[in-house]
């Protein structure tokens, strides 16, 4: 759009201290007058505060808007920009704080304050703009980005415009607004039906982490796994695998390194377990039936087969079968209630 009237104001001297503000009160006076007297009944659309802008004269500015604009319409349009621009350099933190400021005195939705950065000859800048009611901000500010590349770009000095942030207001409270409810029946389970229904789940897996149990005093537990051989976790294996008739037609060790790999393979179910050598026991445990009490009584038993010196420091229970499954054979079961 057109600029149709420009109103410079400029600097109010000798403003600065506490010791001025009789003087910094005139000066807003003053402003005031000015800007109603040029406007002649006409509204402000825009303001834009430049680098050479002090800290006193934002302060002004901040309670003539708060004080003769947002409460009252009476100088601003509803619709307002407000311009801040100066080198990263010298940026002081009350020049957004300025900008931020006026966007939490409008409060609600459409306010919206971006920061723009400009680099161009080595140096970098930062434009700040705050839009007051205008509820496509937000894609005016990206085309005001591409706008200011381009314009810019055709200088001699290469510049680069990237908005950084874009910052809005509090959500616009509506009174006669009533909350819709939606029941499961309002969506679309046709895929989630027809996966539940196709899986078919095979057996159960059982993975355990067992590692060092702090609590043990460290004299009895170096003893302990000093003692510990890749013989004497398979026979733990074995003895708790007894109980429920888990018979491997394959059982191989492995050493490897400072610790081993033990594999049991059977017609019912199969076992892999590595040991790092020192303290730290990782057991994966398929068995084709659900058999979910031996994968609990695995938990409790290797406590007791190690007299407390390993703990479980992670469990996982998971289905295996094909068609994406996600549910253990009991999940399935119509039960009576």
């Amino acid at each position: 759009a057109d600029v149709k009237q420009v109103i410079p104001f400029y600097e109010c001297p000798d403003i600065a201290g506490h010791e001025k503000l009789n003087k910094a009160y005139e000066c807003e006076e003053n402003l005031l007058n000015e800007i109603t007297s040029a406007l002649n009944g006409a509204k402000l659309d825009m303001i834009v505060m430049d680098a050479s802008t002090s800290y006193e004269m934002h302060q002004i500015m901040l309670s003539f808007l708060e004080n003769n604009g947002w409460n009252s319409h009476n100088l601003l349009q509803k619709h307002m920009i407000v311009t801040t621009f100066s080198p990263v350099m010298q940026l002081q933190s009350w020049r957004r704080e300025f900008l931020d400021r006026l966007r939490k005195a409008v409060h609600h939705d459409p306010v919206a304050r971006a920061e723009f950065t400009i680099q161009a000859g080595g140096k970098s800048f930062e434009l700040g703009v705050l839009s007051t009611n205008n509820g496509n901000a937000k894609y005016d500010y990206e085309l005001l980005e591409t706008r200011l590349q381009n314009r810019l770009s055709t200088n001699p000095y290469n510049a680069k415009v990237e908005l950084r942030e874009i910052y809005g207001g509090l959500y616009n409270y509506r009174e006669d607004f009533k909350t819709t409810e939606f029941r499961l029946h309002d969506y679309d389970t046709s895929a989630e039906k027809e996966q539940f229904t196709n899986q078919i789940p095979l057996g159960r897996q059982h993975i355990l982490q067992l590692v060092k149990n702090e609590k043990i005093p460290m004299y009895h537990s170096e003893r302990w796994f000093n003692d510990l051989s890749l013989s004497t976790i398979n026979s733990m294996l074995e003895m708790l695998l007894d109980d429920w008739d888990m018979t491997f037609t394959t059982s191989r060790q492995y050493h490897i390194g400072e610790g081993g790999l033990i594999v049991l393979l059977g017609s019912n179910g199969n076992l892999i377990c590595v040991w790092d050598g020192r303290e730290h026991i990782d057991i994966h445990l398929f068995t084709i039936e659900e058999m979910e009490r031996l994968h609990q009584d695995m938990v409790k038993g290797f406590s007791t087969a190690t007299h407390g010196n390993m703990k479980i420091g992670l469990r996982d229970d998971q289905p295996r079968g094909i068609g994406r499954v996600i549910n253990f054979p009991s999940d399935l079961e119509i039960k009576k209630v």
